[in-house]
């Protein structure tokens, strides 16, 4: 496992990479997914970071979320305990308060994107609570 390749798959928003990276680890019995997630979690920061400077847009945030949540799908049975924990408190502390923040030049699809995001937080988390809002 490329800690590098994954940060920088997930920075750039390659989805497919980012896939087929959770994908061989997967194949290899789980092993390194706790670096795996962490290293998504750095990727997400640099988005962040490009958001900031004006580089990535509300658009490429709710994609990353969706990049992230997927990929985090495909290495979820070999994440337990705390590694599980870290990521759903990154989800609910995070991007859930974002997206659901709301933006009055949110329309159309632009919404309709972030509230499929906040959908699949809540079904990867479990929560019916936020589900239902």
């Amino acid at each position: 496992m490329d800690k590098q390749a994954i940060i920088d798959a997930m920075a750039d928003l390659e989805e497919d990479e980012l896939y087929d990276y959770m994908n061989e680890i997967m194949d290899n019995d789980g092993e390194g997914v706790q670096e795996a997630l962490e290293a998504c979690q750095e990727g997400m920061k640099i988005v962040g970071d490009r958001f900031e400077e004006g580089e990535y847009f509300v658009g490429d945030l709710i994609y990353a979320g969706e990049i992230l949540t997927e990929a985090t799908n495909i290495i979820k049975p070999a994440l337990t305990g705390d590694g599980q924990e870290k990521f759903g408190k990154m989800l609910r502390e995070v991007f859930y308060p974002h997206i659901c923040g709301g933006d009055i030049m949110r329309w159309g699809n632009q919404g309709l994107t972030a509230w499929r995001g906040v959908l699949s937080i809540a079904i990867f988390l479990d929560d019916a609570k936020m589900y239902d809002r």
